[in-house]
């Protein structure tokens, strides 16, 4: 199953909505999707909302995670959390992280500099050929590929916490 981040771009969510329904209508082995678009976004989660998205992170394999004003989001993170490979546009966006310049102005920056078990797409049209190539894997490389991704976002969250820890005692505690 593929799901897609909550996503409040209409432009693309269209793009989105448009590449799913085509993979979907003309291939032989019908793939299951999740699509999620708000209109506006809405600064209350319910614990009904937040169940349902959380149930599909889990059911998914792969999160699509469209950029918005920002190239990188919370979902990225709640997607691994939850053992679905997040795909990720692999584009500099004009928000806030975007506003560096040489090296740190590379979109996903950590995520790169770690390794992240996560797929970038330049663009969107590359994911009628990720999909196909999902639907050749195997139940056991899903499994350990969920297993792996466990393994490694539990280990960056711990690197991020000492390198965070590490500024705070070099900044406040010498």
């Amino acid at each position: 199953m593929v799901s897609t981040s909550r996503t409040h771009n209409p432009k693309t969510y269209s793009i989105i909505s448009i590449l799913l329904t085509t993979v979907w209508l003309y291939t032989p082995h019908q793939i299951n999707y999740i699509l999620h678009c708000a209109s506006r976004w809405l600064p209350q989660e319910t614990s009904e909302t937040q169940a349902d998205y959380l149930d599909a992170l889990t059911k998914s394999d792969l999160t699509l995670c469209p950029v918005g004003t920002n190239s990188e989001s919370y979902r990225i993170y709640e997607a691994m959390a939850y053992g679905s490979v997040p795909v990720l546009e692999n584009v500099m966006t004009p928000g806030h992280c975007g506003q560096d310049t040489g090296p740190l102005a590379a979109p996903f920056r950590l995520l790169k500099k770690y390794n992240a078990p996560v797929i970038f797409v330049k663009d969107w049209s590359e994911l009628p050929a990720i999909l196909q190539k999902e639907k050749e894997r195997t139940a056991t490389e899903i499994r350990e590929r969920r297993r792996n991704l466990f393994k490694w976002y539990q280990s960056f969250k711990e690197k991020m916490r000492g390198l965070f820890v590490g500024v705070l005692e070099k900044r406040f505690f010498r």
